[in-house]
């Protein structure tokens, strides 16, 4: 597999001198996504309202009790695929598109009612899972009106947008 390289910049800066490189698998890179993912649900989740009794205390509020259980279902899950892909390597690509769209979908869950977020770059297998531009808006009759207006021949990024 080719691996992924991460270009980290420390305080927020672009200078090629603090550029840092870290090259990790795809499976690696979609473990730390899934991580990260998870970890900013927890830090967004704790002190709110809670459904899952599993998840909240006797206030139904999301407290650290429930922050563990998720950290130990994703820790569950990670060791999982560690255990498969160690045996079965070439199972580490179907594992990171997994993460990677599990991932993709928690981020989405935390942006706000105004927010948004495109997926720039995604595997082939995953596409069909994985809406690049998020939710299907529920204008589409109308933004196709604006494009054929706009683009009547249906010459400009084909296919690219909803249609």
């Amino acid at each position: 597999a080719q691996p992924i390289v991460v270009k980290c910049y420390t305080n927020g800066c672009f200078d090629a001198a603090t550029v840092r490189e870290v090259s990790l698998t795809p499976w690696k890179a979609s473990l730390a996504t899934l991580a990260a993912a998870h970890s900013l649900d927890i830090a967004s989740s704790l002190g709110k309202r809670e459904g899952n009794p599993l998840l909240n205390q006797a206030s139904s509020r999301f407290s650290w009790q429930g922050a563990v259980a998720v950290a130990g279902a994703v820790g569950a899950v990670v060791v999982v695929e560690w255990l498969v892909v160690r045996r079965h390597p070439e199972g580490a690509r179907k594992f990171a598109i997994v993460n990677f769209i599990n991932a993709a979908s928690e981020l989405r869950n935390l942006l706000p009612k105004d927010a948004s977020m495109a997926v720039l770059h995604c595997p082939p297998e995953a596409r069909h899972h994985v809406a690049a531009w998020g939710p299907t808006p529920t204008n589409l009759d109308s933004m196709r009106a604006v494009k054929t207006a706009l683009d009547p021949k249906d010459v400009l990024n084909r296919g690219r947008f909803l249609f």
